[in-house]
């Protein structure tokens, strides 16, 4: 595209420096339109975890109340306060994911593939990770092993 556009074609010694950094900047756009068309992204509400539920909603809001109070005063007695919230809620989260994770495996501990689709889910593994990276097993395997040639060659 950019090579048929006037960007790549001659111009006048003496063209108007004005016009050229216009027609720039609208082959540029106008490139880019066809290239990428403006569309709206569709974002998925407050994707939480399953297990975070209203009293986790609850502990988080009543952590950031303290904490706002603590970075208004800078108080020693106002920082102990939102640390504390802060545990109790990171101690509540933990909780609630392990009852979670645990009622997931009786649920579906007796049948293997409900079972392995709970725990992808769970662990984040259900997500195509060498097709958004880039990266394969064999990949690595052979830069690991054009590594070891180089340090130890023959």
């Amino acid at each position: 595209m950019l090579d048929k556009s006037p960007l790549c074609q001659p111009f006048a010694a003496d063209a108007d420096v004005d016009k050229l950094v216009d027609t720039y900047h609208n082959m540029q756009h106008d490139i880019a339109d066809r290239l990428a068309p403006l569309h709206t992204l569709q974002h998925p509400a407050n994707r939480r975890a399953p297990w975070f539920v209203a009293d986790c909603h609850d502990a988080r809001c009543n952590c950031s109340c303290y904490e706002r109070h603590y970075r208004r005063t800078y108080s020693i007695a106002d920082q102990r306060q939102w640390v504390d919230a802060a545990c109790q809620r990171f101690q509540l989260y933990r909780s609630k994911e392990e009852v979670y994770c645990t009622s997931r495996l009786e649920q579906d501990g007796r049948v293997s593939p409900l079972l392995w689709r709970s725990l992808s889910s769970v662990l984040g593994r259900d997500r195509d990770i060498a097709g958004a990276t880039g990266h394969t097993a064999d990949g690595f395997a052979d830069f690991f092993a054009l590594r070891v040639d180089k340090i130890r060659p023959g």
